[in-house]
């Protein structure tokens, strides 16, 4: 006689054959491939067009001319809100390449915008029905990997999206840390030019002091040189006509004694105001230098800050995108459609007359 205790294990043995299949199914991992099952049981051809009451949907039953022969039914997790209207439900199926093998005749079944009918959550929690229906038999294969393949596209999309911007700010700061180097050098240089030319003009003063009185003294040697430039050539044009005068060797020998003095006298003149100008330009000249080499250093300040700081933001982007997408795998949107059991039933569609 068998033990109690020997059926029980036979009973649990028996109970787990029929039960780990479905549950391995249940865990469809995205690489496993899709199956079909044709079911001999004939469905009606009912779909949803436009709505009643709050929202709720109104299902007309042969709605069309042209009829379907096939339906394929797929179970989709509820975690895909956005596929849940016939429109979207399309869309998908369209931006796939598989829809290109569709039959002529299925073609034109799509236009009439009558294949494709999406039920709320019924028996199987957390799942909803998506009925596509079709031409033929393979038609409505080919719908069901179209439709499943275009939710998968659109995954892809998602993720090249992160992976693109991620790129995109790695070239960034690829970019900004060549530069940086080469910006630190010339920045070094500047500053030891800079504070050479400082201790030389405005030593005892703030740069902000200094590069004020550098602009102030340049404006002014500029006038002074202008000036300086009209009188040198009001003193050329003068001795010219000493010149010119010394020239007709005039008869009046007292004449000639004024002319050689005024000469000398106005030469004289002419070397002081050429060294005024001369210690005029120098002084103009060690003002722009300065100027130059204070306008200089900070331009070079300001592009060295905006390399760090853009190197620093640029890593902080490029963590945050990174987490995101990290954290974002492990959401629905950016995961494979999660099919029930891994399997989509086909049906033959009764036509009611």
């Amino acid at each position: 006689m068998i033990s109690s205790k020997k059926i029980q294990f036979v009973v649990i043995l028996i109970l787990s054959c029929f039960l780990m299949p479905v549950f391995a199914a249940e865990q469809n991992t995205p690489e496993s491939e899709l199956k079909f099952e044709n079911n001999i049981e004939t469905m009606k051809w009912d779909i949803a067009i436009g709505r009643t009451g709050a929202g709720s949907p109104k299902l007309f039953r042969n709605p069309g001319e042209m009829k379907p022969s096939y339906v394929a039914k797929v179970l989709l997790h509820e975690d895909y809100p956005k596929y849940t209207s016939a429109s979207n439900v399309m869309g998908r199926i369209l931006a796939s390449s598989i829809s290109k093998k569709f039959s002529q005749q299925q073609h034109k079944f799509l236009e009439t915008e009558l294949a494709i009918r999406v039920d709320n959550p019924e028996r199987i929690p957390f799942y909803y029905s998506t009925w596509l229906y079709a031409t033929s038999q393979e038609d409505a294969r080919l719908m069901v990997q179209a439709y499943i393949d275009g939710l998968n596209m659109l995954v892809d999309e998602r993720l090249d999206d992160y992976t693109k911007r991620i790129s995109e700010f790695r070239q960034e700061l690829e970019k900004a840390q060549k530069e940086l180097p080469e910006k630190q050098k010339q920045l070094e240089e500047v500053n030891l030019q800079y504070t050479k030319v400082k201790n030389s003009t405005h030593q005892f003063y703030s740069d902000v002091e200094a590069a004020e009185m550098a602009k102030s003294s340049i404006f002014e040697m500029d006038k002074a040189l202008n000036e300086l430039d009209i009188e040198l050539a009001g003193l050329n044009e003068r001795l010219r006509a000493i010149e010119e005068f010394r020239k007709n060797k005039p008869s009046n020998s007292d004449m000639y004694a004024k002319l050689d003095e005024m000469f000398i006298e106005l030469t004289i003149e002419l070397r002081g105001l050429e060294a005024r100008r001369e210690i005029t330009r120098r002084i103009h000249s060690r003002e722009q230098e300065f100027l130059s080499s204070y306008n200089t250093r900070n331009t070079l300040r300001n592009e060295v800050g905006g390399l760090n700081a853009s190197i620093d933001i640029t890593r902080e982007n490029i963590e945050t995108l990174t987490n995101d997408l990290n954290e974002n795998r492990k959401r629905p949107s950016l995961q494979p459609p999660k099919v029930y059991m891994n399997t989509a039933t086909i049906y033959p569609v009764l036509i009611d007359n």
